[in-house]
């Protein structure tokens, strides 16, 4: 079987351990310690395989439900709870050029896999391991030496391997990952500034073009035992909120042209906690330092207006923001053709402060011309 860097390493203590001992004697306990790793030269691509570290993926919904530091849920559109909105969380969007107003009726729900990537879509990935030995306790602590955001790619038969040769590490040690996707990407930045203790802080720029926004995605393990030498399945979940407009075929006399959400944060950092434990928020792992404030902008034709079907507009057209609690400077501006006038009104509307967009929801915002 493949011998790991951490059996070398103890393989050469123990040899240095005997050093006492006779030149015979210390050379035939050498050929002893090594003849199995010779003799078995023949057979160690069957051990190899079954010895490295391996992956499949699956996309999992299991959002915490509370949280140390987490953001106060209340009434705000963001919240755990998937009831419709009442009358109070309408959005009046009101128009300058007109005395009408549209309405935004938002509700709150899941992400749902139709309307975001699956699993299998997930190509490559970025990895952290810790490794420790058995018998001590987890803390912060402990870095990620064994694997510090190596690429993992999809392979044969659907399975995941990291680039590079990396075995599990023995019955003697424990073992942590965390992932995130996607990788490779401008729009996340790892640096040693941003590392908290021993945790990976992924920092996140949301990209200023709304068909350029990708699903941002973690997954933690918790701890496992260094000889599992399966693949193990991991269970990326999504870390953004996905913001979504609707509306009625025949709710509206004319066509939506552009929506745009204005004082949105757009920077932040999600600390990759490798305790075992989703966090939207808080000191030992989740987002962290919201910096910066833009504006967001999506225009439509008359092939990709804003539907009434489950995935609103276009798949690529979702907003994917920071979870985030909405300041004083949050809004919403929406341009409509008026199909009676063929004029353009904009409307617009503020996003109450202290709303929450909690972290792997979509939130959808459902425009009419009705307040009810």
């Amino acid at each position: 079987m493949k011998q790991t860097s951490y059996e070398f390493m103890e393989i050469k203590n123990d040899i240095h351990s005997l050093s006492s001992l006779s030149g015979l004697c210390t050379s035939l306990l050498l050929t002893l310690v090594f003849l199995p790793v010779i003799s078995c030269t023949d057979d160690t691509n069957a051990d190899d395989v079954d010895n490295r570290i391996s992956f499949d993926v699956r996309v999992t919904q299991q959002v915490p439900q509370s949280a140390p530091g987490a953001l106060p849920s209340a009434t705000a559109v963001g919240g755990w709870k998937q009831s419709p909105s009442v009358n109070k969380d309408v959005l009046v969007l009101q128009c300058d050029q007109t005395p009408e107003c549209l309405y935004l009726h938002p509700t709150v729900s899941d992400w749902e896999d139709k309307s975001a990537p699956a699993a299998g879509n997930i190509q490559v990935f970025g990895i952290y391991a810790h490794v420790y030995n058995i018998h001590e306790k987890w803390d912060s602590s402990h870095q990620p030496g064994y694997l510090n955001n190596v690429k993992v790619k999809k392979q044969k038969e659907g399975m995941y391997f990291p680039d590079g040769i990396y075995y599990w590490p023995g019955a003697n040690r424990n073992i942590r990952f965390t992932a995130y996707a996607p990788y490779d990407t401008e729009n996340i930045m790892f640096d040693r500034d941003i590392i908290f203790g021993n945790m990976p802080g992924l920092h996140y720029t949301v990209p200023p073009e709304v068909t350029a926004q990708q699903d941002v995605m973690v997954a933690i393990s918790g701890e496992l035992p260094g000889d599992y030498n399966l693949p193990f399945s991991l269970p990326f979940q999504h870390i953004l909120t996905s913001i979504k407009f609707t509306t009625d075929d025949s709710g509206l006399p004319g066509e939506i042209k552009q929506i745009q959400i204005k004082g949105i944060d757009n920077e932040a950092t999600y600390r990759l906690c490798p305790c075992g434990k989703y966090k939207p928020s808080g000191e030992n792992g989740g987002w962290k330092d919201p910096c910066g404030k833009e504006s967001y902008t999506a225009t439509y034709t008359a092939t990709s207006a804003v539907t009434s079907t489950a995935t609103s507009i276009a798949t690529g057209d979702a907003f994917l923001m920071i979870p985030q609690e909405i300041g004083d400077s949050g809004e919403i501006i929406i341009s409509f053709r008026n199909g009676e006038t063929s004029g353009e009104l904009t409307f617009h509307a503020t996003i109450p402060e202290g709303t929450v967009w909690k972290m792997g929801r979509i939130i959808t915002y459902h425009i009419s011309d009705k307040p009810l």
